[in-house]
Parts: structure tokens; sequence; C-alpha cells
């Protein structure tokens, strides 16, 4: 499924990406150099961030590792 993203203005295919709601997870992956891909508000009034999978997947171990 093809969603139009709120920051881009451009197409994304949703299963090429990974949608996070934990905004302190989001703002390690984007401090590390990810780059958000869409940004909105679920039904529940929560943001959901929405990254690339490639992204996701060369930081989810240095997030597990991270220093609490």
């Amino acid at each position: 499924m093809k969603t139009l993203s709120n920051i881009t203005h451009k197409y994304y295919i949703n299963e090429d990406c990974v949608f996070y709601r934990n905004p302190v997870q989001a703002a390690y992956f984007v401090f590390r150099g990810a780059k958000l891909v869409d940004l909105f508000v679920n039904d529940k009034l929560l943001f959901t961030f929405v990254f690339r999978k490639e992204d996701h997947e060369r930081l989810k171990h240095e997030w597990r590792l991270r220093e609490h």
C-alpha cells in the first residue's frame, strides 16, 4: 500500500517501512542519521513515526545496547 507522506509529500510503500510510537526511540534514530519518512497521529492521538526498514536494521541493535 502506498501512503502520501505528511513530511516529504512523496509516496512511500508501507511494507518498506517501520512504524514507531516511542518518541525517544524515534529521536534516537534521527540523531543517529535515520531519515523520518512520515509522521502522523493515530486514532488514539499518539504520534506515529515512520522510518525505512534499512534505517531500522542499521540502528535497532544500537538502540537495544544504549545506556539508559
